[in-house]
């Protein structure tokens, strides 16, 4: 991924960049709209042409409109999520809590290109640090709030170095990617809830997890806790890949 123009935010390198999404992260552009190589606008790169989507029935429809196309820029995507206000009554039956762990529910699988999912955090719950499969990932706070730490990447087996932290309020939408570094999320209040919602581009079911006082890593597998609404099959055993380790389910 070629950066243009980076920004140093906490120490940590942020770029708007134009997705292509018919192959993963690729070319950044100039303030998420025109690229290096003369490329004529993405269509989906303008924010300042959103309209805030009415209900979360609108902006799933409009985000399979945005996916359809191959050259999407961050800056959009993340306008556009940030742009709908959450409401309660809307994805109330998508969220599933668990006492014991954060829970991953899938609410549209999108078109093959993104993937879009509600986790649930009870009080005091968090993901381990983790890397996100050379996917966007967008992050929108749409109830309670959550804390996110980022880490650089480990060069080596040791402590882990973290470059940031942020607090992300009711409607605040967050974005990162693996060039970016890895994240932890976790719901600090030990007397709310929190809900977030999540979109992948694309979709992806490994990752890798790190300790953070070892930098070591392990390969795991993500799962769904509920599809749209619907508890799935309960599953501990490793995968025919060999994951050890099942994140989520």
């Amino acid at each position: 991924m070629e950066v243009i123009s980076p920004q140093v935010y906490n120490n940590c390198y942020i770029q708007e960049e134009l997705m292509d999404i018919s192959s993963g992260p690729c070319s950044s552009s100039i303030n998420g709209i025109t690229s290096s190589t003369g490329k004529p606008p993405a269509k989906y790169s303008d924010p300042s042409t959103i309209e805030p989507p009415a209900s979360l029935h609108e902006l799933i429809a409009r985000l399979h409109e945005v996916f359809e196309s191959d050259d999407i820029s961050v800056e959009y995507v993340q306008k556009l999520m940030t742009s709908y206000k959450s409401n309660r009554k809307e994805w109330k039956k998508y969220a599933k809590f668990d006492q014991f762990r954060y829970t991953r529910n899938l609410i549209d699988a999108g078109n093959g290109k993104f993937n879009l999912m509600i986790l649930c955090w009870n009080e005091g719950q968090g993901s381990s640090i983790h890397s996100h499969a050379n996917s966007h990932c967008f992050l929108k706070v749409i109830d309670g709030k959550v804390k996110e730490e980022l880490f650089e990447w480990p060069d080596s087996e040791g402590t882990m170095k973290k470059c940031a932290e942020n607090e992300y309020d009711k409607d605040q939408c967050a974005y990162i990617n693996d060039s970016l570094g890895l994240h932890r999320v976790e719901n600090v209040s030990h007397i709310n809830k929190a809900v977030t919602l999540h979109l992948y581009s694309p979709p992806f079911d490994v990752c890798q997890c790190f300790d953070e006082r070892t930098g070591k890593a392990v390969t795991s597998k993500v799962t769904f806790w509920s599809k749209y609404g619907r508890r799935t099959p309960f599953g501990r055993n490793p995968d025919e890949a060999g994951c050890c380790v099942i994140e989520n389910n």
